[in-house]
């Protein structure tokens, strides 16, 4: 075990392997309810597509405040052994009870005497995100902590993208063989072992201002946080409609043959499931053999942008193309590699502009560039709702991951700094 005065390590290696593993596995916990939680509402609860949205939005809310004040809480007190472990241990837990809820909802709601499946749902939704914040910013600067800049950094958030895509993965592809419920338990127990387990094994370093300063970015630009984060919302506002409303798309393109109601119910859930399977697994390839070799060539914004802009052209090529089952497969495929880099290049971007004192807050400073357009995607459901052109959804996506793309040529990338992968300008001394 390392000792809790030992500086981080200046190299990938076990612990940090270790280390990772909580965040993978809250990570996961948020695709396994992704690629469940629509279809269920849909499906099993007979929700409309605006509802769906309402029910999706509760989550964001939550999530706003939790990884705010987690991580303001999990940098300044020491607390069972370390900063960011008791907010894991119980977030993680909470999360995974959560998920075991989720497709039992009519259930529970018989033996509370509620009937509003509505209120359940967005309680169920909150409640979730509520706990996977709490626990997600402090797991997330944990991997940060066990790590210096540069390379062992980019092989921290590499490892945790890479395991915590398998798993995602898995959970999509197990949704298209296996009954729901089913999927979504052996999930939930997969996220406590994984989150749980692994602490057993990692002390945090209690000196978390002990890692070399860069002298080339002490000068910092106040706006260059700032900068990644808007880059990084405006394309998880597309991604995350993406996630939510394909099943609205997958109904009106790719499973015409079926004729009524509940065949078209379950065989567009076999479909996006699968999809989102081959996109996750295409990310956790992608990450550690592709996306790091080049982040290191090239840079990590340079490349981050080129990979958002390739996820774009996938995306209007589904709205324009994908007509079919396998042509939806092929092109959510190589919507993958950007996905893959949306979970692993900006976490690590963001991480090296950040003070090692105050790393979980701006954990959830950063998070905020996801919460926001998670709430403000519920608009496109809206939009989706009164139109059969259901391609409008991925058009929206495709334009929000353009967008993305050039706002990230706007983030500065420090000369020098590519063969370490190091891609900062300068520490943003705005929220430093």
């Amino acid at each position: 075990m390392q000792d809790t005065h030992t500086r981080p390590t200046g190299r990938f290696n076990a612990l940090t392997a270790l280390g990772a593993m909580p965040a993978a596995a809250l990570s996961f916990a948020a695709w396994l309810q992704v690629s469940a939680v629509s279809w269920l509402l849909s499906a099993r609860y007979q929700l409309e597509l605006h509802e769906i949205g309402l029910v999706w939005a509760a989550g964001p809310l939550a999530a706003i405040a939790a990884q705010l004040l987690a991580g303001r809480w999990s940098d300044r007190h020491w607390r069972a052994g370390g900063r960011r472990r008791p907010f894991i241990l119980a977030g993680g837990a909470l999360a995974a009870l959560t998920l075991l809820l989720l497709p039992r909802l009519d259930t529970l709601g018989a033996l509370l005497g509620v009937g509003n499946l509505l209120v359940l749902a967005a309680i169920a939704a909150f409640t979730f995100e509520l706990a996977l914040n709490a626990a997600l910013g402090p797991a997330r600067a944990l991997v940060a902590d066990l790590t210096q800049d540069g390379a062992p950094r980019t092989g921290g958030f590499a490892w945790m993208q890479a395991l915590a895509g398998c798993l995602g993965a898995l959970a999509y592809l197990a949704g298209s063989w296996f009954e729901i419920g089913a999927v979504m338990t052996a999930g939930a127990l997969a996220v406590f072992a994984f989150a749980v387990l692994p602490l057993l094994f990692v002390r945090e370093p209690q000196n978390l201002s002990a890692a070399p300063v860069d002298e080339a970015a002490s000068h910092a630009q106040p706006g260059q946080l700032w900068r990644i984060c808007l880059a990084h919302g405006v394309a998880w506002l597309g991604v995350q409609a993406m996630l939510v409303y394909t099943i609205a798309f997958a109904q009106r393109y790719t499973v015409p043959l079926y004729d009524t109601p509940e065949s078209i119910a379950t065989q567009s859930a076999h479909v996006i499931a699968l999809a989102f399977g081959l996109m996750n697994v295409a990310g956790c390839v992608a990450t550690p053999l592709l996306l790091a070799p080049l982040a290191t060539r090239f840079g990590r914004v340079r490349t981050h942008a080129a990979c958002m802009a390739l996820m774009a052209a996938a995306c209007f090529a589904i709205a324009f193309k994908a007509r079919s089952p396998h042509m939806l497969y092929a092109l959510m495929a190589v919507a993958g590699i950007g996905w893959g880099a949306m979970l692993s290049l900006p976490l690590a971007i963001f991480s090296e502009q950040a003070a090692r004192s105050r790393m979980a807050y701006l954990m959830g400073v950063f998070n905020l560039s996801i919460v926001v357009p998670q709430l403000m995607a519920v608009g496109v459901g809206f939009a989706l709702g009164g139109t059969s052109e259901k391609k409008l959804l991925f058009v929206v996506c495709g334009s929000c991951l353009a967008v993305s793309a050039l706002l990230w040529l706007r983030v500065g990338e420090r000369r020098g700094a590519r063969g370490a992968g190091v891609v900062t300008e300068a520490t943003a001394t705005g929220l430093n």
